[in-house]
């Protein structure tokens, strides 16, 4: 039902939903240790998702130049990771902010490539549900990664959890990377 570009694009897009979902269970009391508040998990939340609608705007225009889509993936990837690893050493709020910016530069890089290479790999009588795979996807990796988040910060602390997710972003940008051409 799904080819093996699909199954991959699934499986690396879910580790990207996965990580963004990690901090979802303690992120405003994650901010409140590094001094901030209520309204500064919302700023930086917002600052996240401003950035990354109005990057994807002009990214995913230079990014339309390129045929290996699949690498803007690895480099979202690097800088995502780097991004994550930013929280270890965030000790004031402004540090969100500037996090939150990094990652929505990452954000815009990563997900309309992601989206034009999952729609290249459609077949056209199986779209419905192949599309409907990869909302199951984004569904069941955002509900494992604040499920895992939840339980990691328990046992691992914050710091625990922020290197967990730039590992598993750096593993799915070297995924990426390293798989042939042909296949994406």
């Amino acid at each position: 039902m799904i080819n093996k570009a699909l199954s991959i694009l699934i499986y690396t897009g879910g580790t990207i939903y996965l990580t963004a979902a990690m901090t979802g269970p303690f992120w405003a009391i994650y901010v409140d240790k590094v001094g901030g508040d209520f309204e500064t998990a919302g700023i930086a939340v917002a600052i996240l998702f401003f950035i990354r609608g109005l990057a994807s705007i002009f990214i995913s225009k230079y990014e339309n130049r390129f045929k290996e889509t699949e690498y803007f993936l690895v480099v979202g990837g690097i800088l995502r990771s780097i991004g994550f690893l930013g929280y270890i050493f965030a000790t004031e709020p402004i540090h969100l902010g500037l996090i939150s910016f990094i990652l929505g530069i990452a954000d815009a890089i990563i997900y309309p490539a992601a989206d034009a290479l999952f729609s290249r790999h459609v077949e056209k009588k199986k779209d419905v549900a192949q599309w409907g795979w990869w909302e199951v996807m984004e569904s069941w990796g955002t509900a494992l990664g604040a499920l895992a988040g939840g339980f990691m910060v328990t046992y691992f602390g914050f710091n625990g959890v922020f290197i967990t997710m730039s590992v598993v972003s750096l593993i799915n940008a070297v995924v990426v990377l390293l798989m042939p051409r042909r296949i994406l």
